[in-house]
């Protein structure tokens, strides 16, 4: 097992937990979407690093078969206990995803979101060759008002997207893209805050900086700006 396996099977539990509290409607808004444009129905539908398998239940009903292939024994798991599937349409395959480049079987669609291994100009080229139709959806900006300003995040993977149209493009191969924007608000305790970051920051620095936003309060708002991009090739 690798490192980044054993890594995503420890993570798996706390991750599909943080995905179904989720308020974000990504899922549900990509489908329709999707319908809309004659993208769905389809046949059948692969969900290429599917981790604990968000995107499953809103896809399900308009696909005779989903492919969620991801390399976690744990992400898989989770999948399994997050979906209803009476039909028994989903297939789950632990399968890496250099194995599944380097398989010749062709679909008609290959779908994968925020896909952490998705870092070479070949891997993008192979999956558009095994595929009719490819999706790529990621973050491309977020922004929020209390933890982000306090965090060493460079945001290197809010730009892979333009990463891949440039690629794309050096390729002569066409492509669309549509944009998911969603804002919502969340109220933050002043202890979670402080536990957050007591590990991180000086304790000296921690208690100002509790003071400046908090004030006299308890409780304070987070408010997140997110972008998702869906590229369609």
């Amino acid at each position: 097992m690798s490192e980044e396996q054993e890594f995503w099977d420890d993570f798996a539990a706390e991750y599909a937990e943080i995905q179904q509290e989720s308020q974000l409607t990504i899922a549900e808004d990509l489908a329709t979407f999707l319908k809309t444009n004659g993208i769905l129905p389809i046949s059948s539908f692969v969900d290429l690093a599917a981790g604990s398998g968000r995107y499953i239940p809103a896809i399900l009903p308009d696909t005779k078969r989903y492919l969620a292939i991801d390399f976690s024994v744990e992400m898989l798991k989770a999948a399994r206990r997050y979906v209803k599937d009476p039909q028994q349409k989903v297939d789950f395959r632990l399968q890496t995803q250099a194995e599944f480049l380097a398989d010749k079987t062709t679909y008609p669609l290959i779908f994968t979101a925020m896909n952490p291994a998705l870092t070479e100009k070949d891997q993008l080229i192979s999956l558009v060759e095994k595929s009719r139709r490819l999706l790529i959806l990621r973050i491309v900006r977020t922004k929020e008002n209390i933890f982000q300003p306090l965090e060493q995040n460079d945001h290197k993977d809010e730009k892979l997207l333009s990463v891949y149209k440039k690629w794309l493009l050096e390729e002569q191969i066409s492509f669309s893209t549509h944009l998911f924007s969603y804002a919502y608000e969340e109220i933050i305790d002043r202890e979670f805050f402080y536990r957050y970051f007591q590990q991180d920051i000086p304790q000296s620095e921690l208690l100002q900086l509790s003071r400046s936003l908090f004030r006299e309060k308890k409780k304070a708002i987070s408010k997140t700006e997110i972008d998702y991009e869906l590229l369609i090739v």
